[in-house]
């Protein structure tokens, strides 16, 4: 559905999924940072945050439940602005996880807007550290890099003191099921899979990561950077090795789990999500990846604890479920499976059900990976440049667990690996060991962040041939 700016629009399952998580603890967010040579200014900043709110109307919106117990987007006018922060440093390090956890646990106002921007600046060194947060319910990954882009755009126009007033806003769409969802027996296929990796849960229980509570969220994060020629090689390897850089980063960190801490007898649980905007159509026109929304769709995967190989064997043991689970349509097909349990849930509430009946009491996963390709972000925005760039997701997890993520920034690869209440020893080893098969693949000469107790420039430089040591 799309929406004018009176009529409200009601929410696609999958957004109000996410937004009633919101609602209960704020369980579901999307950080994106990214870091820039140059110093971000309040002003042109201010202006920029205007013209994206007007550029897409879910940043205007409120999220109100009818009394048919749907959700719906209420477009304001005029609309509370995105708040945003600038905070000045003087040191060669900027607190960008402490401040992305305060972000992601901070309320949202209740009319919205239901997005924020926290910029660090340090003026010595000319750079900066852009961190925006947005609610899941409306920004998946690729939308985050898509607000991200579209700010810095619009930042770098209001610098150049170029109107925008022509520029056209996006209509708001929403998206409730797939079209093109394969036919029936390739949804056949899809359900005997999901039956299989059932069984298999039953006889191999999930790994149990070792779990310390009082661990800081988000204190566990690191982030590598690997420069042009060592992206390049890890591509031509994953080419030769018939895997994707998605598949590797699955596999080193399985690998690295099977090391540590052994997995006979348990498997290793992840999520892995898929793009599903071209498999959906809004009321005029294909949802685009401009479209602001929650259009993803994630596949359910689980690597046996006694599975042998090396980490390239394991990348195409995920390799080939991954290759099967598109042929069979899968991430279409979970879209609407997901909007169809949404629905009935959404039926549940209206009928009275009791609230435990509503809540889902699948297992959790060990891991959420995601590969976003190549960032839709120029090298340079005006006076600034990009150098960066990393993604963060807070859900409703408790627990022990992980979040991998991969882009491709210019011509260098961006890898994001986290924890979540890791023992710090666990967290210590790990990281370790998933830097190493990374590096190992790409002759290692990327850069690493700050592991716990320790901040770190985003993306800091280090010796090339040297093992980058934490900060």
């Amino acid at each position: 559905m799309a929406a004018n700016e009176s009529f409200p629009v009601v929410l696609s399952p999958v957004e109000s999924y996410f937004w009633r998580a919101e609602e209960q603890d704020r369980g579901y967010r999307c950080a994106a940072l990214v870091k820039l040579d140059g110093c971000t200014e309040a002003e042109p900043l201010a202006v920029a945050l205007r013209e994206i709110q007007r550029r897409h109307p879910k940043l205007r919106a409120a999220i109100v439940e009818g009394s048919d117990y749907r959700l719906r987007y209420h477009i304001a006018c005029p609309a509370p602005p995105i708040p945003f922060e600038i905070r000045d440093f003087s040191g060669p390090e900027m607190p960008w996880r402490d401040t992305t956890r305060e972000m992601l646990a901070a309320p949202f106002p209740d009319q919205g807007p239901y997005a924020a921007v926290t910029v660090l600046r340090n003026r010595s060194l000319a750079c900066s550290e852009v961190i925006l947060v947005g609610s899941h319910a409306f920004v998946d990954g690729m939308s985050a890099l898509v607000l991200l882009s579209d700010l810095l755009a619009a930042y770098a126009k209001a610098e150049a003191e170029i109107s925008t007033v022509e520029d056209p806003a996006l209509p708001l769409i929403s998206a409730p099921r797939a079209l093109s969802a394969g036919s029936w027996r390739q949804h056949f296929r899809v359900l005997r899979r999901f039956r299989a990796l059932r069984k298999i849960r039953q006889v191999m229980p999930g790994v149990m990561l070792p779990h310390d509570p009082s661990t800081p969220p988000l204190s566990q994060w690191m982030h590598w950077g690997f420069s042009p020629e060592d992206t390049l090689r890890i591509v031509r390897r994953c080419r030769r090795e018939q895997v994707s850089v998605h598949c590797l980063l699955l596999a080193s960190v399985f690998c690295s789990v099977r090391g540590l801490l052994g997995t006979s007898g348990r498997s290793f649980r992840f999520h892995s999500p898929f793009n599903v905007r071209t498999q959906l159509q809004g009321p005029d026109r294909p949802v685009q990846l401009q479209d602001l929304g929650c259009f993803m769709s994630n596949m359910n995967g689980l690597f046996p604890g006694d599975l042998e190989g090396d980490v390239w064997e394991v990348a195409r043991y995920a390799q080939k479920d991954i290759e099967s689970f598109k042929a069979m349509s899968g991430p279409s097909f979970g879209y609407n499976i997901a909007s169809f349990f949404y629905n009935l849930t959404n039926l549940g509430r209206q009928l009275r059900l009791p609230a435990e009946w509503l809540s889902p009491r699948e297992e959790r996963v060990s891991l959420l990976a995601t590969n976003y390709g190549v960032a839709p972000l120029q090298s340079a925005y005006g006076s600034l440049r990009t150098r960066a760039c990393t993604l963060m997701f807070k859900n409703d997890s408790v627990g022990a667990h992980l979040v991998a993520e991969a882009l491709v920034l210019g011509q260098e690869l961006n890898v994001g690996f986290a924890a979540s209440g890791l023992t710090a020893s666990a967290w210590e080893s790990l990281h370790t060991e998933v830097w190493g098969y990374l590096s190992t693949a790409g002759a290692a000469s990327a850069v690493q962040v700050a592991a716990a107790g320790g901040e770190g420039s985003l993306n800091t430089k280090r010796p090339r041939s040297t093992r980058p040591t934490n900060v």
